[in-house]
């Protein structure tokens, strides 16, 4: 009774209450902040597998550049120097999809302005980030002396297509070393690469995850062209990945001769068809030059974004260099759990390669090698069709300039003649007034002439009147 009634007394008090509630919401909100973190770390937990490091429910793969690296049409990636112009001759038509230039220390670089071939012999702007103005220029980073250009476009908002392009240098010390560029890099792809906006889109989903693959099965090394194939596991052998995006570490062992592009080949296997091997058609290129941004840097990494996701648990990594120079060391995907959509997809896409008879794989496609070459051709279908679209344009632009031109000529030709008929009319009309003033002189001096004569006979007469003159002196005297 004594407790019952301790109970009740304490909860007549209404500032009792009002503890006691204040006490019930403050222990609500720390238990719903430690749970919440308890989530966050679980979502972002680490699992070590298989000599692999896996980061589940993780973003896509952090690019710096986004784009495969694209190199100059030269063994030596070493762009063409004309004072504080540089000209970059790229190896093929590509999508610019980043740009990043570095600049030496002992130079005072204001701003730059980066323009594109396009069509055989037009050049057009990029867009810039710099004040407005023409030409558009784009600022430098005065911590880093370095711009990086993501998202490209050029004046009208449009994606960049291009197989040259030239940086202008626009410097407060004109008179220093010409030689003003430390490294630079050039991102893109083909135009079936996916714009980096659209690759973020597909690749924001809850089971993303970075695997991170700390070093190679088997190194095997063969003595046809130095070639050195890297195999490497992901997670576990049964367990497929959609792969989108890899970084490759790499370490240069010791110094290349005459290699300073180096190509990089993928296949793979998976669990779906497990006697198979896929090949990735495109080639992926490695820098290793004297503008390379990799240069300096000790742990060195490129990024291999590919055209296609791949499914697979087995990569094979080819490279064109021998292993006693150039070494992978780790590689890390970006990837997901492949659905059956996906499956299917694939499946369809390599069934008469394997002669599969499984009713879903039949009669879907051909083999993914024709495939291949026949989307290449295609795309270089479209690509001549687009080049043949430019010159019709172009050729109509140029007959446009020429009837221009010819109607400017004749129009001057008309000019002309109406300046010769002017030049005459002025000469007549001077010679007139010329010969009108003579006339007017001879007219005065004959004028003149006539007064004189006139005045003469006047004056004779007036002399001949007082010789004439009598003078006699009369005296009249009038009588009545």
């Amino acid at each position: 009774m004594t407790f019952s009634k301790n109970i009740t007394q304490f909860f007549v008090n209404k500032s009792n209450i009002i503890k006691i509630i204040i006490v019930l919401i403050t222990l609500f909100i720390i238990y719903r902040i430690f749970t919440t973190d308890i989530n966050d770390n679980h979502k972002k937990i680490i699992k070590h597998k298989n000599n692999n490091t896996i980061i589940e429910h993780f973003e896509a793969m952090t690019i710096p550049y986004y784009g495969n690296v694209i190199p100059l049409n030269n063994n030596t990636n070493t762009p063409i120097n004309d004072t504080n112009q540089f000209t970059f001759n790229l190896n093929k038509s590509s999508r610019i999809d980043t740009l990043v230039f570095k600049f030496k220390n002992n130079h005072q670089i204001t701003d730059i302005n980066i323009k594109y071939k396009y069509g055989n012999n037009d050049y057009r702007f990029l867009k810039g980030n710099g004040s407005s103005g023409s030409p558009p220029s784009y600022n430098i980073s005065s911590l880093e002396n370095k711009v990086v250009i993501a998202n490209i476009v050029n004046e009208n908002n449009t994606l960049v297509y291009t197989s040259q392009l030239i940086l202008i240098i626009n410097s407060a010390n004109l008179t220093a070393n010409y030689n003003k560029l430390d490294s630079y890099g050039i991102f893109g792809g083909d135009r079936k690469l996916l714009t980096e906006t659209k690759y973020r889109d597909n690749t924001k989903t809850d089971n993303i995850e970075n695997i991170d693959i700390r070093e190679p099965i088997e190194i095997s090394n063969t003595d046809i062209n130095n070639i050195t194939k890297y195999t490497y596991t992901i997670n576990n052998i049964n367990d497929n990945k959609k792969i989108y995006c890899m970084k490759l570490n790499y370490s240069i062992i010791s110094t290349m001769m005459n290699k300073n592009i180096i190509d990089i080949k993928i296949e793979y296997e998976n669990t779906i068809y497990p006697l198979d091997k896929f090949e990735v058609k495109k080639t992926y290129k490695l820098r290793y030059d004297d503008y390379s941004l990799n240069k300096n840097n000790s742990n060195k990494n490129t990024y291999i974004i590919l055209d296609e996701p791949i499914i697979a648990s087995k990569l094979i990594i080819s490279t064109n260099i021998n292993k006693n120079n150039l070494q992978l060391n780790a590689i890390t995907i970006n990837s997901s759990k492949p659905n059956s959509d996906d499956i299917n997809e694939f499946k369809a896409t390599v069934n008469l390669v394997i002669n599969k008879t499984n009713t879903l794989e039949t009669n879907i496609c051909p083999s993914i090698n024709e495939l291949v070459d026949k989307q290449n051709k295609t795309q270089e279908i479209c690509d001549n069709l687009e080049y043949q679209d430019k010159i019709k344009s172009e050729k109509i632009r140029l007959e446009r300039n020429k009837q221009y031109l010819l109607k400017l000529k004749n129009q001057q030709e008309q000019i002309s003649d109406l300046n010769k008929v002017i030049h005459e009319l002025e000469d007549k009309r001077e010679a007139r007034a010329t010969t009108a003033d003579q006339i007017r002189v001879l007219q005065y001096q004959k004028q003149k002439g006539d007064a004189s004569t006139i005045r003469d006979l006047a004056n004779q007469r007036i002399e001949s009147q007082d010789n004439n003159k009598l003078f006699m002196d009369l005296n009249l005297n009038y009588t009545n």
